[in-house]
């Protein structure tokens, strides 16, 4: 019996190639076990036996985890010799801290542009105008124009407001970190629009800096308050009596992360047209297609 059990724990070597598969397709797409887990019905914990190699699938459980990754099942079950460097990277990565993770991920983002998601995020505070330029760079590269909070309204089955006002903001950034899952697996080639609060989100806004080219449009405190009131939209004053300094205060907050965007735009004294062309211009420079750089 207990030679059973012995030879039971060792790794088969086709699971092994599974598992390591299955862990660099995971790791492409900046999804975490707990993701991977709520998108299949799966237990975390059998999906770390998976990608150790210790955990025997079935097929229709394989085909969740492939539907997970929008790939056919047969990508995945191409193991073997084909894969020895990428095991052999895996095994690097597994190893590294998550600081040295993060400069790999730059170094290799640098060395190889072209080979990133293509999908554009927005992000912005509220004025920022991440729905007007959003709409004018998705007409241009002919991508779809998503707004992150109409993904939460959508999924919580309640406006905003209400979202805050019944639930609070911890099941707002619940339903956001599932609605940004979502559009992540579904397809990387889309406009993104990203609300500023999302990067108070850690998982969230590791996401969403591994799956975008990233784009933070920048405005002072008191332009983002005098574009939202000429919209119609009194929200940043009604409840404040200093609405700039409370907005001040919130900016310097999330400035941290703002820092870790890829690409900044200083908004205030350019039009939307102009913020548009300088996003096109810097993806001609990172070598998008349909855009060249210089003239885009």
């Amino acid at each position: 019996i207990l030679q059973y059990i012995a030879d039971m724990n060792q790794s088969d070597p086709l699971l092994s190639d599974l598992g390591a598969t299955v862990r660099r397709h995971r790791k492409s797409r900046g999804m975490t076990l707990a993701q991977l887990a709520e998108f299949t019905g799966l237990s975390p914990r059998f999906l770390s036996q998976l990608e150790a190699g210790t955990g025997n699938i079935a097929i229709g459980r394989l085909m969740l985890v492939a539907k997970a990754f929008k790939l056919p099942i047969s990508k995945l079950l191409e193991v073997g010799e084909a894969n020895e460097h990428r095991n052999a990277i895996d095994k690097i990565l597994d190893r590294l801290s998550e600081r040295e993770l993060e400069h790999t991920f730059t170094l290799l983002n640098t060395k190889y542009p072209n080979v990133r998601a293509r999908g554009i995020a927005l992000i912005g505070m509220r004025g920022a105008g991440k729905s007007s330029v959003g709409a004018l760079l998705a007409e241009r590269l002919q991508l779809p124009f998503i707004e992150l909070v109409d993904e939460i309204q959508s999924l919580a089955g309640l406006a905003l407001a209400e979202i805050f006002e019944l639930h609070g903001p911890d099941y707002y950034q619940r339903i956001a970190r599932r609605a940004l899952n979502k559009l992540a697996t579904q397809s990387d080639e889309v406009i993104l629009s990203i609300p500023g609060g999302l990067v108070n989100d850690d998982e969230a806004w590791n996401l969403v800096r591994q799956k975008y080219t990233s784009f933070f449009l920048n405005a002072s405190p008191s332009n983002l308050i005098d574009r939202v009131a000429k919209q119609g939209d009194q929200r940043p004053m009604a409840s404040s009596k200093d609405a700039l300094a409370d907005l001040k205060k919130l900016i310097a907050g999330r400035q941290l992360a703002f820092n870790q965007v890829e690409h900044s735009i200083e908004t205030d004294q350019l039009t939307v047209d102009q913020v548009e062309e300088q996003i096109a211009a810097c993806l001609a420079e990172l070598g998008w297609e349909g855009l060249q750089a210089g003239g885009v």
